[in-house]
């Protein structure tokens, strides 16, 4: 083999092998800022507003609930069209603001806060929602929005997340028991 031709040999493995390397930089990198992304989104505060409805009580509940895994402080939270008190039949308290006027309420993970309001023959059914917040560990800021949709209440039997159909008697007894646990929450 000649001397040339080992040179043009040698010039490509090293291309490849420098292709190679370039190549493991990249993913390497591309794959630390996606778990980078991750450790981020899994270890925030995630604060929502929802509104509950206890079926057999008829009695409807604003919630806000960090989901999120870090302390999280809702800033400030927008409900289109405003919720009044003084809207509901035979209700007349003027000094009572909704949850939906809430600011600067500090939720630890998992923490929820509910305040009662009666959708029952309200006029409104659907709002807009913006709810702003901040993760406390690293400061970031979240801003949401989306909508909430009543119409739906009357047509559903129960917003329960456990099922009525028991296959056995120990599955019944973790059902009773989650839902008693569920209503203690909601008592506190």
């Amino acid at each position: 083999m000649s001397n040339e031709l080992q040179i043009i040999i040698e010039l490509i493995t090293a291309i490849i092998t420098g292709c190679g390397v370039l190549a493991s930089i990249i993913i390497a990198v591309n794959t630390q800022k996606e778990s980078a992304k991750i450790i981020e989104h899994n270890s925030k505060a995630h604060i929502i507003f929802y509104i509950d409805h206890i079926r057999t009580s008829n009695k409807f509940y604003l919630t806000l609930e960090n989901v999120g895994n870090s302390v999280g402080k809702l800033l400030e939270i927008k409900m289109s069209p405003d919720l009044d008190y003084n809207s509901i039949d035979g209700y007349k308290n003027n000094n009572l603001k909704p949850l939906t006027e809430a600011q600067n309420v500090l939720l630890a993970p998992k923490q929820k806060i509910s305040s009662w309001f009666s959708f029952a023959n309200y006029k409104d059914k659907v709002f807009d929602i913006t709810i702003k917040y901040i993760t406390l560990d690293t400061n970031k800021v979240f801003n949401e929005s989306y909508k909430i949709d009543l119409s739906y209440i009357e047509n559903v039997e129960s917003l329960s997340h456990y099922a009525f159909d028991c296959p056995d008697e120990k599955t019944a007894l973790i059902y009773i028991e989650n839902a008693l646990y569920e209503l203690s929450e909601r008592i506190r």
